[in-house]
Order: structure tokens, then sequence, then C-alpha cells
């Protein structure tokens, strides 16, 4: 089993102090208990909107029998901490909790991204997404013991260019050498990614020397071996950006290898979708997260709003002619 140290070597606000320089301007907002139980519940509404909760009489023949009421929450200050740091990280920003961002979520936001420019847009994202669930409920059983966790909200700035998936990169090492490269966006086949293969696998391998090997803790998968996930970015003057710490865990996708060759290797080796034929084997990101067909397609086009009273609609009708 493995160690709980582990993970929490992996929280953001642990590895961030001493690699701020190498990743994006992000900012860190401690949350309290009352919040994180908001998000644990099973409530819909999101805090500063207007939320209608509708009660039905479905054994009444009275169209007026249900009931309407509106339902206000807010968290000021958590409100007020969020929009300073949008303001101080330009307007746009991305969010995520200690060790998860709610990107099987992004589905659900009006242009499909992370991009958030107001408390309400953090407040849908992380409440529609699993992986925050996990963070919240399930992040140590695979570890052990369950340590004592200050959860905290990451706000990190959101670039409009030059963060495209195709160039995000996940590398694992393995007792502090460098063995796998691969492509994280495994749905997509990027030719210039493909052109530019050892010239990426060069700069992500000097930036690894350079500025990671020895300073980041590794992770103990057994008595004589230690194995680390870092994901990051490299643009197109192949400037190498940290994205992220992972723990080697079940919950962290190897992509285009898989966890026992990863154990064997010895010295690096760089994998991307070299065709579409390739990309088109990939299975979707993120697929058993979404709603059903029928509740998205009543979403399409909507404001929460607008998507929560068609919904709460179609639930009266199809209650009535049962």
């Amino acid at each position: 089993m493995m160690s709980a140290k582990d993970k929490l070597e992996c929280d953001f606000s642990n590895w961030f102090p001493k690699f701020r320089h190498l990743t994006i301007k992000s900012r860190i907002i401690p949350l309290d208990l009352e919040f994180v139980e908001y998000l644990k519940s099973d409530s819909v509404y999101i805090p500063g909107m207007k939320n209608i909760k509708n009660e039905y009489d479905v054994d009444s023949d009275d169209e007026e029998s249900d009931s309407e009421q509106e339902v206000e929450i807010r968290f000021e200050s958590l409100e007020a901490d969020i929009n300073r740091a949008i303001e101080e990280l330009g307007g746009s920003v991305f969010p995520k909790l200690n060790w998860s961002s709610p990107k099987d979520a992004a589905w659900i936001a009006f242009n499909n991204t992370l991009e958030c420019k107001a408390p309400s847009d953090i407040y849908l994202l992380l409440k529609s997404s699993d992986f925050i669930v996990h963070d919240l409920e399930k992040a140590f059983e695979e570890y052990d013991h369950q340590p004592e966790i200050q959860y905290k909200l990451v706000l990190r700035q959101y670039l409009h260019s030059g963060l495209y998936p195709s160039l995000e990169f996940r590398c694992f090492i393995k007792d502090n050498v460098l063995v796998g490269i691969s492509q994280r966006d495994v749905l997509n086949f990027y030719p210039h990614v493909v052109h530019n293969k050892q010239d990426i696998q060069t700069a992500i391998s000097t930036f690894y020397t350079s500025f990671i090997h020895s300073k980041f803790p590794s992770s103990s998968c057994n008595m004589s071996l230690t194995l680390d996930v870092l994901d990051v970015f490299c643009n197109k003057e192949l400037r190498v950006l940290i994205m992220d710490f992972n723990p080697f865990s079940q919950t962290t996708d190897a992509l285009l290898f898989d966890w026992e060759e990863l154990y064997s290797k010895n010295e690096i080796e760089m994998r991307v979708v070299e065709s579409n034929e390739q990309a088109a084997c990939a299975q979707p990101q993120f697929a058993h997260n979404r709603l059903p067909k029928d509740a998205f397609d009543m979403s399409n086009g909507k404001t929460l709003d607008e998507f929560i009273s068609v919904f709460d609609k179609e639930i009266k009708k199809q209650l009535e002619e049962l």
C-alpha cells in the first residue's frame, strides 16, 4: 500500500512555492468546512445565483399544486477572495483543488473550457466534477492512512493563447531518471508534434535535468523503486512549464504507456499519436461523467437557470405520465 506522504507531496500548495518560477501564475485560497460540505452535498444550487427549488405534488390534479421556492446561498468571504484573485490574474482563471482540476466537467461550461471569469463559473465546474468529488471523499482510499487535509481552491491564470492541448505532455520518472514522455491528448493526431518530436523530447529532458531532478520528493512504490509523474507544457519556442505533479497510483493515467513497462524502462522514450487511425482507437475522455443524452440535449445553449427550469418541467411531465 502506498504512503499518504507521497500523495501529500503532490498537493499543489506543497510543490508550488518551490517551483512557482517554473509554472503558471496562481493563487491559493484556503476553504472552510462549510464550503467543503457544500461541494460534497447533492445540492445543485450555485452560490450567488438565483436558484429555484420546485416541489411537486404528483397526486394532485391541480396544475398549480407545485410550490416554488427561491433558494439563496452565499459564501461572501470566499467570493471576495475569488474576485480579488481573478483580478490579480488578469480576469480569467481555471480552478482546481489540492490535486485535481474539474476537467471532466468542462462540457457543462458555455465554451467547453475551464475558463472562469466569476465565482459562479468556478462553483458550477466544481459541483459538476467527479474528479473534485474524488479529491474530497476518496483521495486517500489507496493509501496507508487518511491524514487531516486542509482543502484549498487553486486559481491559475488562464492563458488565451499558447496553452494548446497538443503541447501538453506527461513525464514518468523512475528512480530520478526520466524514462517516459507521453502526449497527453491521445484523442487527436497533431502532425506538428510528430514533426518536432525529437526537439520536444530534448527540451523536456533538459528541463527535467536542470530544474526538477532530485528536487521533488520521490513516491515510493515499493522498497526498491520510486516513480514520479510530472505534467508539463512545451510551447512552440520549446520553453517548458510545469503544469502539475501527480502521485503514482491507479488514478493516474499512463496514457500511451502502461505501468508494467514503465517499471522496467531504464532510458527515455517519447510516445505521441502518430496517425489519425491511432487517435481513432482512443477512448473519449471523461465520457462517463457526462449527463444522460436527454439531459445534455436539454442543456444545449441554455443558462443554468434556464436549464434547471426546463429540467424541472420535464421531470414533472414524466411523473404525470406515470
